[in-house]
């Protein structure tokens, strides 16, 4: 594996038992070039990966490294091991491979209007006036919005993980990928490296890391839009984005993380055994599931998955409806892929909320409890209290 990279380790957790997934390997002088604090910068690539915020330890039951160090001579070649906390929300790395637009013109044009006025009508990694093309940083085909004819994977995942980042749920239930959160003005230099996932864009500060934690030349704002390269470029390694135009809203971390894993799976050195795993291989059999025309899919709890359909009558569609079985098959899949991208089963969410519902059950009949002895209380006193608890 080289004696200059730092190969990093996670810890899969699964019904079927849980095993370390040599999840990536990249060599330690991009990885200090990258960032200050190298272990802030696997943790939040780690984190884009798989969905689950976690620590890095120096081994299996090892200590947490030392997230805040800044001493290069602590930032050794190695293993590190990743313990995730939370469920996974693992990304295929395919969703970003270049995928041809697929909006009209119309609102092509209306979309990169928007994203000028936001802009400025400039590239926003340099200040040198470039010729720009409108990008978006999960592109049109691999579709966001739920209102479609087709319910692909992506769709699931946005969904799953819009709560990470405190996406407007409102917003991308009802824009989806022609959100202004999604657009972003290339250079025509850095249009085939983005597409192509040689370079991906990094928000700070998130929950791993702070703005003052990736090299920069010049101030450092308060939210940072970084360009950074995984092959060596050779102008500025990590320019910011300085956006000219208006206040309107800047990227959105969810889109942006999806693309920096892509980005990091054709740049970095992915292993086999993720994909031996059949994670990523499950993931793509689950993808474009058509549904009727006219369907939607009502997100939130996978076991409360419904679909409408403009073409039901409404008298039609109660309790005792039919209903089709390429529906039916269709919802199943949803489903099916739902549970797969949380990490869990069918069985394991019953266990789940059977757990919950006898825990609420419990505090409901503490409180009453409490409730009643207060009320004893009151009434005879402590004296006599006692004798009755």
């Amino acid at each position: 594996m080289g004696a200059n990279v730092i190969n990093v380790h996670l810890l899969y957790l699964s019904v079927q038992g849980n095993s370390w997934l040599h999840l990536l390997s990249i060599p330690l002088a991009d990885a200090q070039r990258l960032s200050y604090r190298l272990f802030k910068w696997l943790r939040f690539l780690v984190y884009a990966i798989c969905g689950a915020k976690g620590h890095i330890s120096t081994g299996t039951e090892g200590d947490e490294v030392d997230y805040d160090n800044t001493l290069s001579a602590q930032f050794q070649a190695g293993d590190y091991y990743y313990l995730p906390i939370g469920d996974f929300h693992f990304v295929d790395p395919r969703i970003v491979d270049e995928k041809r637009s697929l909006i009209e013109d119309s609102r092509c044009s209306t979309f990169r209007r928007t994203i000028i006025q936001r802009d400025g009508n400039r590239y926003p990694f340099t200040k040198a006036m470039l010729q720009v093309f409108l990008g978006m940083v999960i592109p049109s085909k691999a579709i966001l919005t739920l209102f479609c004819r087709h319910i692909s994977y992506i769709s699931v995942l946005a969904q799953s993980r819009a709560h990470l980042y405190n996406v407007d749920q409102a917003v991308l239930d009802t824009v989806g990928s022609d959100s202004i959160e999604n657009g972003i003005l290339l250079a025509t230099r850095h249009h085939g490296a983005f597409r192509h996932g040689d370079c991906a864009i990094l928000k700070t500060p998130n929950f791993a890391l702070n703005t003052d934690d990736i090299p920069h030349d010049g101030p450092v704002s308060t939210t940072r839009y970084t360009l950074q390269h995984f092959t060596l470029w050779e102008g500025r390694p990590n320019p910011d984005a300085q956006f000219r135009g208006t206040e309107d809203p800047q990227l959105w971390s969810l889109f942006l993380a999806l693309r920096k894993w892509s980005s990091g799976e054709k740049a970095l050195d992915i292993p086999d055994e993720l994909a031996a795993a059949n994670i990523l291989a499950q993931v793509a059999e689950l993808s474009d599931q058509p549904l009727p025309e006219g369907g939607a899919i009502n997100d939130g709890d996978p076991s409360a998955t419904s679909f409408v359909s403009s073409n039901v009558d409404q008298d039609a569609s109660g309790p005792g409806a039919a209903i089709p079985p390429e529906l039916s098959q269709a919802m199943d899949r949803i489903l099916a892929l739902q549970y797969f991208l949380a990490g869990t089963t069918p069985q394991a969410v019953a266990e789940k909320r059977q757990k919950a519902a006898e825990e609420i059950e419990r505090q409901r009949e503490a409180k009453l409890r409490a409730i009643a002895v207060a009320w004893v209380k009151d009434q005879i006193g402590d004296d006599t209290l006692r004798y009755f608890i």
